[in-house]
């Protein structure tokens, strides 16, 4: 389903209590950050990853192009904590969703971010694939946690085991890879687009 085009004239929200104006405007620092990284600034999103099967030879070759892992660790520090569930943190994507679904002030304004909200969970609009290894099978997602928190920063040894045995083999390798920066560079894509309600709606009013 698509998601209804309103002018920001025609989005309306009833008033947000305090904690919920905290962690609206957090999200929208937050969202500041991932603009002014140089991730963003260099665009560091241009990667790319293609797949030869040579069906004569009945080889597989595979050809990356990503940033490289000192700046993928910097913008991950920030979509972390608008991504993962299992991250300690208030400003998830979602949450700040559901602030607004429950704060929506008309008809219009709730389906539009209903909408948004189920384009969010189910990224029924962009290619999913899933992964499989020795220890089992896993979606975008899940590979995406397993670099968060296997190999970036918190040294889950479990995690670090599943996507060590994943990457054994190097086409899966540059798949892990680019699922890794695939679900970056969607973060933030929704992160500016969340932030251009919050900036356009709710916290214009509220400097005023």
């Amino acid at each position: 389903m698509d998601t209804p085009t309103l002018s920001w004239v025609d989005v309306k929200f009833n008033s947000f209590d305090e904690d919920e104006m905290v962690l609206l405007k957090l999200f929208h620092e937050k969202c500041i950050q991932i603009a002014e990284s140089q991730f963003i600034q260099r665009g560091e999103f241009n990667a790319s990853f293609t797949i030869h099967v040579d069906k004569i030879k009945g080889e597989i070759n595979t050809s990356l192009h990503m940033p490289e892992e000192a700046d993928i660790r910097s913008i991950l520090v920030l979509v972390r904590q608008i991504t993962l569930q299992n991250e300690d943190t208030n400003i998830l994507i979602e949450r700040i969703l559901n602030i607004l679904k429950y704060r929506s002030a008309n008809e219009r304004t709730k389906l539009y971010i209903q909408n948004l909200t189920r384009k969010y969970k189910d990224r029924s609009s962009e290619p999913c694939c899933k992964l499989r290894g020795r220890y089992g099978e896993y979606n975008e997602m899940e590979v995406f946690d397993l670099w968060v928190n296997g190999y970036f920063f918190h040294n889950d040894n479990d995690k670090r085991k599943k996507l060590d045995d994943l990457m054994e083999w190097p086409p899966m390798k540059a798949a892990a890879k680019d699922i890794l920066i695939k679900i970056v560079i969607d973060s933030c894509n929704w992160a500016s687009s969340i932030d251009a309600i919050l900036i356009n709606t709710i916290l214009q009013e509220d400097e005023s």
